[in-house]
């Protein structure tokens, strides 16, 4: 869905990080859309902060695709990036709306229909700063322990 997304909209470049794609549609990616195979940890860590979105979109197909998905978003605000996400999933759906920093859109349907390039534009710094603070006060772990274990410990 997103390699047609992008292939209609040449403004937008699309870096795909995995194995997990159709060999045939990939043989004929256009100039904005890129393919990273396979890249360690770090090296994706690295390559995040060159972005301004990252794209979660896990399909809960199964309990890892469903209630796991969240190390992506948290790699993800750890650089103050917003995240597109896939409103089919109860655990990112429910995450974005409690964090703001980013948009849901059903992966289902007509991504083009869904996407609103002017106020992603319009909102990404409040996307972004709501990653950073989603980061920064929920998910940073020397925060997490301070408030949530140092009473227990």
């Amino acid at each position: 869905e997103w390699i047609d997304f992008v292939k209609k909209n040449c403004e937008i470049y699309l870096l795909l990080v995995g194995r997990n794609f159709d060999r045939k549609e990939l043989k004929s990616l256009p100039e904005n859309i890129e393919l990273k195979s396979q890249v360690s940890h770090s090296e994706l860590l690295s390559m995040l902060k060159d972005f301004h979105f990252t794209i979660v979109g896990y399909r809960p197909i199964d309990f890892n695709h469903t209630f796991c998905v969240p190390n992506k978003l948290y790699e993800a605000f750890s650089f103050s990036l917003p995240v597109i996400a896939n409103s089919q999933n109860p655990t990112l759906l429910k995450l974005i709306n409690e964090t703001g920093a980013g948009i849901l859109i059903n992966f289902e349907t007509n991504i083009q229909d869904q996407f609103n390039i002017e106020k992603i534009f319009k909102n990404y710094e409040i996307y972004s700063l709501n990653a950073f603070n989603a980061y920064r006060n929920k998910y940073f772990f020397e925060n997490y322990s301070k408030n949530q274990l140092d009473p227990l410990l």
